[in-house]
């Protein structure tokens, strides 16, 4: 994976794990099963039970609530090296054994949570006696910078309480989180960049519902886009609130298109433009290695996106059932073989990507002509790093019969509220300030996001912010945007998908052979799932 795309040292797509201690710790204290060698083991242990929080005061119905954004979990690595350490199944990462009984395994998340949870920066505002701990692994100093001005606000408005922000930088975040909360010394709040795990603690009760305090200050499904609102609201109730989403957009560079020939002010519409646009920017050296790449459609985008862009999709969420072996799939798995056969092999395209490293970006690198990227890259890195580098950001180019722009929701910033705070009530006050409109927009300004309700997305602060800000409000319609998966077999299920993009690549199997394994792989562990958490 490309350094660029991991400004928050996000999960990879398909990688989301706990780990060894943390995972375990999770499955065996909420009754759940760790897959071993593809064998279940189930424990006895009782899941926590959620501790009913306390009524909001009505200081805080003048917050005025939003949402948030996953950052590229859903984005692939640079080199196919990179990307088969992503796809490995989060069950591998639970391999311990769940033989222990609740009280060893509570023993060792407590351990854990000792030794690896302690936070990085921290910043503590105010003076109350009421004394909010905060987790956040959006740790950068844009980061910080963005979100300790609005908790010192919020501490200023409530005298009686002060914040203590830890930013926890790191990859393993999430088993910190876990291993935390399994241990039953959770943080008053958390700010997660990785989605998916917040569907896995709701799932196994290590998270407590936000209805009470919904119904309190008018948080409304209609303010919402659709796609945040099922982000946030499943399973019958309300989990969490998202901060912003990232979504992707198409790139390109305007210098290597009029050098090629081509309109530099008229991004293809079209995979097929798209196609003819690559070859003609295309070059070799005398030596076959590759010296200028027109596009490379696995790289920072996940086989999901080209999936919706034929009019497919990884996920059935009405029937609960993901969906990899599919015309669709087939299809795209087939256009990557197509691209790695006229650019040599997956060894010349490595050596490529390879160099994509630190401050060198694809585009900005002058060796790639177009690319897929997360919403966030050209402001934060080509704007930065690159400042020369002339640019396009376009809507992503699609097959016949699907819209142009057709897209997918590829993470966001969620504020989950853990079981067992000393403070409910306190910390629901300060995650819903956090997320209300002056803190968001500030946010998803200077981070290039998509803010969560069209009020705010629409908001003349956003479109003037980013640069871009109307391509990004343009593909936010529900007839383009494809929801993220709201499922807690979401890690293990895409993790099978990305082996069989890597098996196709590495050239080590059929496309036909890797969807089908990757589906029954996929049914399986959702049936398993299923057996385990009967209704989820």
């Amino acid at each position: 994976m490309a350094t660029y795309i991991t400004r928050r040292g996000l999960l990879r797509a398909g990688a989301l794990s706990f780990g060894a201690v943390a995972g375990s710790a999770l499955l065996a204290a909420c009754g759940g099963a760790a897959s071993v060698a593809g064998q279940v083991t189930s424990s006895s242990a009782a899941a926590p039970t959620t501790n009913a929080a306390s009524a909001l005061a009505t200081s805080a119905s003048s917050a005025t609530t939003t949402s948030a954004s996953v950052s590229s979990a859903a984005t692939s690595s640079a080199s196919l090296s990179s990307a088969a350490t992503s796809s490995a199944p989060a069950s591998t990462a639970v391999a311990a054994a769940t033989t222990a009984t609740s009280s060893s395994v509570a023993k060792a998340a407590s351990s854990s949570a000792a030794a690896s949870a302690t936070p990085g920066d921290t910043a503590a505002f105010g003076k109350g006696a009421i004394n909010l701990e905060f987790w956040s692994e959006v740790a950068g100093p844009i980061d910080q910078g963005l979100l300790n001005p609005w908790a010192q606000k919020f501490t200023q408005q409530h005298p009686d309480i002060s914040v203590t922000m830890h930013y926890i930088s790191g990859s393993n975040n999430s088993e910190k989180y876990t291993s935390a909360m399994v241990a039953g010394t959770p943080p008053d709040g958390i700010l997660t960049s990785g989605f998916p795990i917040a569907v896995q603690w709701a799932a196994n009760g290590l998270i407590q519902p936000m209805d009470e305090w919904a119904g309190q200050l008018g948080i409304k499904q209609q303010d919402y886009f659709s796609w945040v609102w099922n982000m946030q609201n499943f399973h019958g109730k309300l989990w969490c609130l998202l901060q912003e989403y990232d979504t992707n957009v198409f790139v390109w560079n305007k210098a290597l298109f009029r050098a090629a020939g081509l309109n530099a002010d008229a991004p293809p519409t079209q995979i097929a433009a798209l196609d003819d646009a690559a070859a003609k920017l295309d070059k070799k050296q005398a030596d076959g290695s590759i010296a200028q790449a027109g596009f490379i459609p696995w790289l920072s985008a996940n086989i999901s996106l080209w999936i919706a862009a034929r009019g497919g999709d990884i996920y059935d969420a009405k029937n609960g059932k993901w969906t990899f072996d599919t015309p669709q799939a087939r299809d795209a798995l087939t256009w990557y073989q197509q691209y790695l056969k006229r650019l040599s092999d997956i060894n010349a395209v490595n050596a490529l990507t390879k160099t994509f490293t630190g401050k060198v970006t694809g585009l900005g690198s002058g060796k790639l002509g177009q690319q897929i990227v997360g919403d966030w890259v050209p402001l934060y890195n080509y704007n930065v790093d690159s400042p020369s580098l002339e640019y396009g950001v376009g809507m992503i180019p699609t097959a016949p019969g699907t819209a142009p722009g057709t897209n997918t929701v590829i993470g966001s910033d969620t504020f989950v509220l853990p079981v067992g705070v000393k403070h409910p009530q306190e910390s629901m006050q300060f995650m819903l300030f956090m997320d209300s409109a002056d803190p968001v927009l500030a946010w998803c300004v200077g981070e290039a996001n998509v803010p969560p309700t069209p009020a705010m997305a629409n908001d003349p602060k956003f479109l003037k912010g980013v640069p871009y800000g109307n391509v990004l409000v343009e593909m936010a319609k529900p007839e383009l945007l494809h929801p993220f998966p709201v499922a807690p077999t979401y890690s293990d299920a895409t993790g099978f998908l990305n082996t069989a993009v890597n098996n196709v690549l590495k050239g080590t199997t059929t496309v036909e052979a890797a969807l089908t394994q990757a589906q029954q792989l996929a049914d399986q562990k959702q049936q398993q799932f299923s057996a385990q958490k009967p209704g989820w």
